[in-house]
């Protein structure tokens, strides 16, 4: 199981970083006709998952070396040369690019949405087109994922922990996990103790569970088709918790589409943004009442 202190970053995975023969395909016009694989989960997951959670986060601070200008607008052809740096995982020239767009007065929330956000919904586009593999996404997904670290607030260990400790985890047997490190990353720059695990095991989860006082569990889903293991795994963290009243939220696209999902999983709360999550655990903390969404 992968645990992780949301103090520090946990490890990026390091795809191959083979040149992509389709990639060298990929003009600065516009893309061929759309051609859809059989096999479309890559763009299912950027839609549901990848941008939402970009489009959710705030509170991200500014690079310190970065001095900026009046705010601009991301242009759609910034959009395509940063996908392209993307999948070609050029790490020096995805940092300039970066610097360069916060020099010219991007906030770094306009780069999580109007750069971040697009350039993930392009890769799904190439995606379904065939100019790009799953190698080619995952790499791109990969810089992505390095990118949230690096505009992160900056924070320090005794900075955290006043609100309260949570801890979060995905569905068992869900794959999709970059919604929890932006939702971590949300978390702690608001004063939480974090720490999130990334593939869940119910044996290791549950020894976390009963050696350590969390305040809260969260859970992601977004496939439907995991609610029984949900459910079970929910029951189970009940049951093992130090903390006899811990409350349970969850979230993730498969939460957030279906309006039973708190009968059906026994959770306490269902977050549809960070925020609601956010709001959820203050007042819990608080000892308010809050309604279920």
């Amino acid at each position: 199981m992968k645990f992780e202190r949301q103090s520090q970053p946990p490890l990026d995975p390091e795809p191959s970083s083979r040149p992509s023969a389709k990639m060298d395909a990929i003009s600065d016009g516009a893309a061929g006709p759309r051609r859809r694989p059989q096999n479309s989960d890559i763009r299912r997951i950027v839609d549901a998952e990848i941008i939402p959670r970009l489009m959710m986060l705030h509170g991200a601070g500014l690079a310190k070396d970065v001095t900026p200008k009046p705010q601009q607008k991301v242009a759609p052809s910034q959009v395509l040369d940063f996908a392209r740096l993307l999948v070609k995982d050029d790490k020096k020239a995805i940092q300039a690019f970066i610097k360069s767009m916060l020099a010219r007065g991007c906030t770094v929330e306009r780069l999580l949405l109007e750069l971040f956000a697009p350039a993930a919904q392009q890769l799904g586009v190439w995606w379904e087109d065939d100019s790009v593999d799953f190698v080619d996404v995952t790499i791109g997904a990969s810089a992505l994922h390095r990118l949230v670290y690096e505009l992160r607030p900056s924070r320090t260990l005794s900075g955290q922990g006043q609100q309260g400790r949570i801890l979060f985890s995905p569905a068992p047997k869900e794959q999709h996990t970059f919604g929890l490190l932006l939702l971590g990353e949300y978390f702690v720059a608001r004063g939480w103790e974090v720490a999130s695990i990334y593939t869940y095991d119910e044996a290791e989860f549950g020894d976390l569970l009963s050696s350590e006082h969390w305040d809260f569990i969260g859970f992601s889903l977004a496939s439907a088709a995991l609610i029984d293991e949900l459910a079970t795994a929910i029951e189970r963290s009940r049951r093992m918790s130090r903390n006899l009243s811990v409350k349970v939220l969850v979230g993730g696209s498969a939460c957030i589409d279906d309006p039973n999902i708190l009968r059906k999983s026994g959770a306490d709360f269902s977050a549809g943004a960070p925020s609601d999550a956010v709001a959820y655990c203050k007042s819990m903390r608080a000892g308010e009442s809050v309604k279920p969404n």
